[in-house]
C-alpha cells in the first residue's frame, strides 16, 4: 500500500498523507475504548491489557458481545489469529 500512495508514478500520489499508527498511550488507548465500545473505565482498563495496539483495541470492541468478558472475546477472535 506505500507504495501505491508514494510512488510518483502511482494515480494515487499525492492524493493521500501516510500516517503509521502505533500503540497508543494508556490513557488515549482507553479513551478509545471507552468511546468504541461504550464501555466502562475497568472494561476498557481490561481490554487495553489484551491488546493495547489502537487496531486491536477497535477489533475487540467490535466483536465484544454483551455477556461476554473482554477476554473471552479476545480468545474467541485473536488469540488464534495472532
Amino acid at each position: 500500500m506505500r507504495n501505491s500512495l508514494g510512488k510518483g508514478e502511482s494515480l494515487l500520489f499525492g492524493h493521500f498523507v501516510i500516517i503509521e499508527v502505533g500503540a497508543l498511550s494508556k490513557e488515549h488507548a482507553l479513551e478509545l475504548s471507552i468511546k468504541s465500545a461504550n464501555c466502562s473505565l475497568e472494561e476498557a482498563g481490561r481490554a487495553w491489557n489484551l491488546a493495547g495496539h489502537p487496531y486491536y483495541l477497535i477489533m475487540l470492541a467490535e466483536n465484544h458481545k454483551l455477556g461476554e468478558s473482554y477476554e473471552e472475546t479476545y480468545k474467541k477472535d485473536f488469540d488464534t489469529h495472532i
